[in-house]
């Protein structure tokens, strides 16, 4: 940017003028344009009052203003007089016979699955299961787990899915924060799983609770039939997820907000009316997608998993029309014979264009979209199809930083980019994202502080509407859509998993042989994250015994948050004002925190060489985690 300043005839002040120089392979005319405009707006303030501090100094013009607040969040759109049970059950009219559920050699028509939902709803309802109240479900992935999620759903309760293979203190945990009316699981299940004193248990195998459900009416459950009416704001379901306290937080999603959600699915992704996979484990909502979006449109769901030790098997003759997947998936997608054909969803962490791209060449006629949201949005808030590589890809396409713009708000959500002062940030400048509309969560489970400090009221919305600071920031691209540019906290993301690292560091350090510890996700090489922790032993002669430590870890925290190495060092690294330096903390060796069973067949041995390509390591055992 040049300035020179004008002068009058008289030799006075004249102004000033000026001009922009800027590479046209990084910048288009329209941003710099904008980018001059707001800098005469600048100059024109701090002339007409030099006293004026600079953080009040509006940069934005009002059609700029308009367009960030107003115009790129126009996304009202009319919802149906129904809530999900009722979507799901308008489906069953239309096409009873059609298959629903898939789960090994079993299926499950929409009029079956419809009639084995509603016995189980009813009991339930007997068992005190109703509206604001939660009922907590540990079964394993099967057809009786979606006939279980979906029963709650009618009986106007919310769920709380628990994975039977969380550490048997998380799922204590859960239970006790979460306070449930009932815990619904299986006689195989019900043996690993805490029993809380006050909490009754339901095991749906057991021969007298099957022939309880059998008995009971399999027409539609009503309001008539709940122990009161079921309402937009009553909770739906209470997801988990990692906290900053060194416990996990339940964050509650009302039915109006997975309403709006689900509503929008068959005509934003129309494959799902074909065949979908749900592999996902339901304790996290990235199944949402995949399960009710399906069955509210006639989709046939099938329940496979996505492991290293296990091929799926392709679902029926018909191929698989559309999957939801973490990018880091995408090269386990290859090595199976699950590739979908209409559409293929990508969400959890940031897209890398290259990977993407990459499968975008081999599968040219399979749309991708990057869908982004946290779970206190319900499951999305914008979306992206992403166009496939070509020569003449527009700059806005990707970012400096490899990655793929995360779109445009969805139905009824708007989205600001803010500063600190809460006032929205030019396009082009990185902010703060803030989330408002229909799919916000009520807030955390008996967390009301919390709840007031990342649910704020929305100073663009009508009074008594709130907003959500995700913690992402970001910025707008001169089209409308929105970029992630990463965190202004410490949370990450490894494979789709949120993790807060004070939860890990909180594990550690209540070890008696741990004085201090610092969580952190290293990439020293592309594309290849991983949690690493550094440890202060509180008696530097005895050390730290890591195997000691890893296995303690396993027992309080799921797979994917214990570390993949410990390093232990005699103190941490400070920078000379006293905080942690982490530049300073030394590169890992990554070596095998276990000892790794090798391959025992051709094929396991196969399997094993294909992981250790995949994620870039020597070498990989038969009992090893994708996800940890």
């Amino acid at each position: 940017v040049n300035l020179s300043e004008l002068r009058a005839g008289d030799g006075g002040p004249g102004g000033l003028s000026g001009h922009v120089d800027y590479r046209t392979d990084l910048f288009d005319q329209a941003s710099m344009e904008a980018l001059a405009a707001r800098m005469v707006r600048v100059l024109e303030s701090v002339t007409t009052d030099p006293d004026l501090p600079i953080s009040q100094i509006d940069i934005l013009g009002d059609t700029e203003r308009h367009q960030v607040l107003t115009q790129w969040n126009d996304t009202a759109h009319p919802l149906p007089d129904a809530l999900l049970p009722e979507l799901f059950e308008a489906q069953v009219e239309r096409t009873p016979d059609a298959v629903a559920v898939v789960f090994e050699t079993r299926e499950l028509s929409y009029g079956e699955l419809n009639e084995r939902v509603n016995r189980l709803a009813r009991y339930l309802i007997g068992r005190g299961a109703g509206p604001e109240r939660l009922v907590a479900v540990a079964l394993p992935r099967s057809a009786e787990l979606v006939v279980t999620l979906l029963a709650i759903l009618k009986t106007g309760a919310g769920y709380l899915p628990i994975d039977p293979d969380y550490p048997t203190d998380r799922i204590h945990y859960m239970l006790q924060d979460a306070t449930p009316t009932l815990l619904v699981t299986d006689t195989t299940t019900s043996p690993t799983l805490p029993h809380l004193q006050n909490l009754p248990h339901t095991e749906l195998d057991a021969p007298d609770t099957r022939a309880a459900i059998t008995a009971q009416d399999a027409v539609d459950v009503g309001d008539a039939d709940r122990a009161g009416g079921l309402l937009g704001q009553h909770p739906a379901y209470v997801i988990y997820t990692s906290g900053s306290t060194g416990h996990p937080k339940g964050v509650v999603i009302p039915h109006q907000a997975l309403l709006n959600y689900t509503a929008r699915c068959p005509q934003a992704y129309p494959s799902l009316t074909g065949a979908t996979v749900l592999h996902a484990s339901v304790s996290f909502d990235a199944g949402v997608t995949v399960l009710y979006g399906a069955l509210i449109c006639g989709g046939r769901v099938h329940i496979t998993t996505l492991t290293p030790t296990t091929t799926p098997h392709t679902p029926g003759d018909q191929p698989v029309t559309f999957m939801k997947l973490t990018p880091s998936h995408l090269p386990l997608l290859e090595h199976t014979t699950l590739q979908p054909t209409g559409q293929l969803m990508l969400g959890g962490e940031a897209v890398p264009t290259e990977a993407v791209h990459t499968w975008q060449t081999q599968h040219p006629h399979t749309p991708v979209i990057n869908h982004y949201g946290p779970t206190e949005t319900t499951v999305g808030a914008t979306d992206h199809p992403i166009p496939p590589p070509t020569t003449n890809t527009p700059p806005t396409n990707t970012h400096a930083s490899g990655t793929i713009p995360i779109g445009r708000p969805m139905w009824n959500t708007h989205t600001y980019v803010l500063d600190h002062t809460l006032q929205p940030t030019p396009v082009g400048v990185p902010g703060e994202l803030y989330i408002a509309g229909t799919q916000l969560a009520r807030g955390y489970l008996h967390r009301p502080t919390l709840t007031a400090e990342r649910f704020i009221p929305n100073p663009y919305g009508p009074p008594g509407t709130r907003m959500y600071r995700t913690g992402d920031l970001a910025r707008w691209n001169n089209d409308g859509t929105l970029h992630y540019l990463g965190r202004t906290d410490t949370q990450i993301k490894i494979r789709g998993f949120r993790i807060e690292p004070t939860e890990i560091e909180a594990a550690l350090v209540a070890h008696h042989t741990i004085a201090q510890a610092v969580v952190l996700v290293r990439e020293d090489q592309p594309d290849d994250k991983r949690l690493t922790a550094y440890t202060v032993p509180t008696n530097p002669e005895a050390g730290i015994d890591t195997a000691h430590i890893l296995h303690t870890l396993r027992d309080r925290l799921p797979d994917y948050m214990v570390p993949t190495t410990l390093i232990t060092l005699d103190h941490l690294p400070l920078t000379p004002n006293g905080k942690l330096n982490r530049k300073a903390l030394p590169t890992p060796h990554h070596t095998p925190t276990t000892t790794q069973r090798p391959p025992r067949t051709p094929r396991e041995e196969t399997l094993t060489q294909l992981f250790a390509e995949t994620l870039g390591t020597t070498q990989v055992g038969i009992d090893d985690n994708f996800f940890a």
